[in-house]
């Protein structure tokens, strides 16, 4: 489990999620997207067409914005796909175990695993 994090999350040199999450930042949401939005939004003297706050609103507040939140997905992806390869080989439900601490505590004190209310 801590390898296939390693892996995912960048511990190791072979650390996938790490260099597609390098990419999305540095090269799609670096260099791709803002560029586009360049094009709509300069003219040929490179002057925004728009007010030069709506410039920067778009620039670098939506664009900047999303592409730091979406940069993480490739990451996520590659952490998902790994714990899947896990699952399907080891024959084991890792999301299946995890909220299973609270159900013994409510056998425990109700028995059958649901609350009793007295009225």
């Amino acid at each position: 489990m801590g390898v296939i994090y390693s892996i995912a999350m960048g511990q190791l040199p072979i650390s996938i999620g790490t260099k597609g999450t390098d990419w999305a930042n540095d090269v799609l949401f670096g260099e791709i997207v803002p560029g586009l939005f360049d094009k709509l939004l300069l003219n040929a003297q490179g002057e925004p067409v728009v007010a030069h706050w709506l410039y920067g609103l778009i620039q670098d507040g939506i664009v900047a914005g999303v592409g730091a939140v979406l940069g993480f997905v490739p990451q996520i992806l590659v952490l998902c796909f790994l714990l899947a390869i896990l699952e399907s080989v080891c024959r084991c439900r890792l999301r299946g175990k995890s909220p299973g601490g609270h159900i013994r505590l409510f056998y425990r004190h109700c028995g059958s695993g649901h609350f009793r209310y007295h009225a």
